[in-house]
């Protein structure tokens, strides 16, 4: 009888509405609590994406300048790299610098500045 009697209080305090709302007040913590990590879980998951993308990006270069050591360190390679930047040319050889004649700099002809076809054919 004395164990019914210990059941009966256990079950009317454990269904009373103060621990009903003391379980809810634990179980909406608990949600709020997923909801938080769940969200800092995506914030990192894209942080992470960006990173590896950039890491992959900084070893296309790594890849690229290497090769350029390479291509750097050969001799055809620095000839190379010097006629470029600084128009050298070996003994015996000459140089040919081709200048526009353009006066004016923006690259027109004097037959793209006439108005029609008209004035450019007969003139003015």
């Amino acid at each position: 009888m004395r164990e019914f009697q210990q059941r009966k209080m256990f079950r009317s305090l454990m269904y009373s509405k103060l621990a009903i709302f003391l379980l809810l007040i634990v179980f909406l913590f608990f949600i709020f609590s997923i909801i938080g990590v769940y969200g800092k879980n995506r914030k990192a998951t894209g942080k992470n994406n960006e990173v590896e993308s950039e890491l992959n990006e900084l070893r296309k270069k790594k890849d690229y300048f290497e090769s350029e050591i390479d291509r750097l360190n050969t001799n055809a390679g620095a000839e190379e790299e010097l006629r470029d930047k600084f128009q050298i040319a070996k003994p015996g050889e000459r140089v040919l610098i081709i200048v526009d004649d353009d006066k004016d700099g923006k690259g027109e002809s004097s037959q793209e500045k006439s108005p029609n076809w008209f004035w450019r054919i007969f003139g003015r």
